[in-house]
């Protein structure tokens, strides 16, 4: 260690003589010998520091040699190569997938705006035991909760929220079990009736006598008869719980 320390000293020195090149070149070292970041065969994505981070996920990048110069890297989804230079790794943003245990994923769902509690409650509850189906793909079933209300477009956007037993490095297996979530998903919402449809838009051809108001959308459908009016579309109320044990088994386990 002291022998590093005396190295680097000296390296410091020439740095301020030679320029930014020097400079890099010591960063570099620090960054690999000092923070290690990632070593080989880790998953890494680079992204500038202040970049948002991606809820989905970040592709990466398979970590193939390491020396205190240059990262060689191959892309995990074509197989493409590349060398990176450590000094300029060093002010970068390193996410590593190997070190990302339990992926926490995220689904947004949307509702009618006339969706009642209690739909709501029947879904949140075979959602949960689709989880607890599943306990060797998912760790926990964390929340569903309202995340925004847009009532002129009128829907209730919901957040599903779980956590996986794999890290974000597996990642075929993590995004493979989200899919599932999403599919079952919508498929338990269409059994309710609760999927979301957009409303359709009012378009007036009669551009030689237009009206003195302005247009303004309501939501539901056009009553028979060719008449412009429209009426809210509601849920009829639910008389009993409906039967989802056939939808739990279309989505058997893939872990056992």
């Amino acid at each position: 260690m002291a022998l590093f320390l005396s190295i680097s000293g000296v390296i410091l020195g020439f740095a301020f003589m030679i320029g930014s090149a020097s400079s890099k070149y010591f960063e570099g070292l620090l960054f690999i010998l000092v923070r290690r970041p990632y070593a080989i065969g880790d998953g890494i994505h680079v992204m500038n520091i202040e970049s948002e981070a991606l809820y989905s996920g970040h592709p990466f990048w398979y970590v193939e040699d390491v020396t205190l110069f240059t990262t060689s890297v191959m892309f995990s989804f074509t197989g493409e190569r590349a060398t990176l230079s450590n000094g300029s790794l060093a002010n970068s943003r390193i996410v590593n997938s190997r070190r990302s245990p339990q992926a926490s994923m995220y689904i947004l769902l949307k509702f009618p705006v006339n969706v009642t509690h209690e739909k709501l409650q029947i879904f949140n509850d075979a959602l949960e035991q689709f989880f607890k189906n599943r306990p060797r793909e998912w760790r926990s079933y964390d929340s569903f909760r309202a995340a925004r209300l847009d009532a002129e477009a009128g829907f209730i956007e919901y957040l599903v929220a779980a956590t996986h037993r794999s890290s974000w490095y597996e990642w075929t297996a993590v995004h493979t079990s989200k899919a599932d979530m999403i599919h079952f998903s919508l498929e338990l919402s269409k059994q309710l009736g609760i999927a979301y449809r957009t409303p359709p838009v009012p378009v007036d051809l009669n551009i030689q006598d237009p009206p003195n108001f302005p247009f303004v959308p309501t939501l539901g459908r056009p009553l028979s008869g060719g008449s412009a009016t429209t009426v809210p579309s509601g849920l009829a109320p639910l008389q009993e719980r409906p039967d989802l044990s056939s939808l739990q088994s279309m989505f058997p386990p893939r872990m056992r």
